[in-house]
C-alpha cells in the first residue's frame, strides 16, 4: 500500500511539473524615477477655529447658545471639506 501511495504521489508530482506553461518574460530596459512635489498650500495644516471660552458661552441665553453651536459646527464642516479637497488634489497630483 505504501509503495502504491508513493508511486501515485511521484506520478502526480512529475506530471504537475511537466505541465507548467511557458510564461512571457518582461525585460526592464530603463528605470525612471519621478518625484512629484506637492505644493505648499496643499500641505498647510487644516486648523479649525477654536471655540469660545466656556464662561462666555454659558453667559448666552439658550437660543443664543444653539445659534453659536450651529455656526461653530458649520465652520467645522467647512474645515473638513477644505481638508478633503486638499487630499483629493494631492491624489490627482499622484495619479499623473
Amino acid at each position: 500500500m505504501f509503495k502504491l501511495f508513493t508511486a501515485a504521489i511521484l506520478a502526480i508530482a512529475l506530471t504537475g511539473c511537466g505541465i507548467t506553461q511557458n510564461r512571457d518574460t518582461l525585460e526592464v530596459d530603463q528605470v525612471r524615477v519621478e518625484r512629484v512635489t506637492i505644493p505648499e498650500e496643499l500641505l498647510a495644516p487644516c486648523t479649525p477655529n477654536r471655540p469660545m471660552p466656556r464662561e462666555q458661552f454659558l453667559a448666552f441665553k439658550p437660543h443664543e447658545r444653539e445659534h453659536h453651536l450651529t455656526d461653530y459646527i458649520i465652520g467645522l464642516l467647512g474645515t473638513v471639506r477644505e481638508c478633503n479637497s486638499r487630499i483629493e488634489q494631492i491624489r490627482i497630483l499622484n495619479a499623473r
